[in-house]
């Protein structure tokens, strides 16, 4: 057992309360079945995120899930034995960042307005990186991989391959930290998220009509299935994709993503995030290692996502089924 790992054992009774923190069940369904947005804030209000904002003044959605999330980010770079495994969901906002500052820069648009603090790295260095493509303030893959985005826009002039792009370099450096950790668990999570990505991103190319060049600069080579796996795919059909994907290890999860015998876009992003979501969760019953933090960290993330449907559906009007839907109950 890893030193850094017997040090987790002085953390993860911190980790147990910290995940009292998560909206509870029975809050969830009030949440629901609030009528307009002025009652899930005063439900929130009860929260944990009541801490994040006032009732008092004018309520700003997104300004309460930025505090919070700076806060947590906060304490877990400072807790934690080992940082770089919350390198492993900061990186989520930092990538988040250089695809919109990046767009920003090249389309002359201001889009700070979309910066999300990660803990870590500060929007005037990122758009200082992304401006002269050298920086003495961030890490050297960060600054790679804005050159690599760059170039690829200066040859291709695609802006949606930049997001793209930054996906295949963030799951690359997901994948280095991870081996770099040494925890199996951690390293067959990561490879999975970058096989589900490799996944997708063949579908698309499939459906879009794209060349075995584009596939091959946005496919990442970090993944448990070989690159060289996807690639012919992009000149047959879906179902020809579906075919080989069920001779996979995933064939039992992805049946579930079948529309008739093919896998289409329209399920199969919520079933590979819902599977995600559950690879950490027997850390709950490890008193040691990291799992427990990183099950919290997942938790967290998919709150967010989930509080954003939430959001958007009591401001826009949308009808209950549609929230329900989308909205990853069983992994809270």
């Amino acid at each position: 057992m890893k030193h850094e790992e017997l040090r987790y054992n002085t953390l993860n009774p911190i980790v147990r309360v910290r995940e009292s923190e998560l909206i509870e069940e029975e809050t969830w369904q009030r949440l629901l079945q609030a009528p307009d947005e002025e009652q899930v804030k005063q439900i929130l209000a009860t929260t944990a995120f009541g801490n994040y904002f006032s009732l008092s003044a004018p309520f700003d959605f997104e300004a309460m899930l930025k505090n919070r999330r700076s806060a947590f980010f906060k304490w877990a770079y400072e807790v934690a034995p080992e940082p770089e495994l919350i390198d492993l969901y900061g990186l989520t906002y930092t990538f988040h960042n250089l695809k919109a500052l990046t767009k920003g820069h090249l389309t002359g648009q201001d889009l700070e307005h979309l910066f999300i603090p990660d803990g870590r790295f500060k929007a005037e260095h990122l758009k200082s990186a992304i401006a002269t493509q050298v920086s003495s303030s961030l890490p050297d893959y960060l600054v790679q991989a804005i050159q690599e985005v760059i170039h690829y826009f200066d040859d291709n002039k695609i802006l949606q391959g930049i997001d793209v792009l930054y996906d295949r370099l963030y799951l690359t450096e997901r994948k280095k930290i991870a081996e770099s950790l040494g925890y199996p668990e951690v390293i067959a999570a990561v490879e999975t998220a970058i096989d589900f990505s490799n996944i997708l991103i063949t579908l698309r190319s499939i459906l879009q009509h794209q060349t075995t060049s584009f596939l091959s600069t946005m496919l990442s080579s970090s993944g448990s299935i070989p690159k060289e796996f996807y690639l012919p795919f992009v000149e047959q059909t879906s179902a020809d994709f579906t075919t080989a994907l069920l001779q996979t290890k995933y064939q039992e999860f992805l049946a579930k993503g079948l529309v008739g015998q093919t896998l289409t876009l329209k399920k199969l992003p919520f079933y590979m995030t819902h599977y995600l979501s559950t690879l950490y969760e027997r850390g709950d019953l490890n008193a040691f290692g990291p799992l427990p933090l990183l099950n919290l960290m997942e938790k967290l993330v998919l709150e967010e996502k989930n509080l954003r449907l939430l959001w958007l559906a009591k401001s826009k009007h949308l009808p209950q089924n549609w929230l329900e839907e989308r909205m990853l109950r069983n992994a809270l």
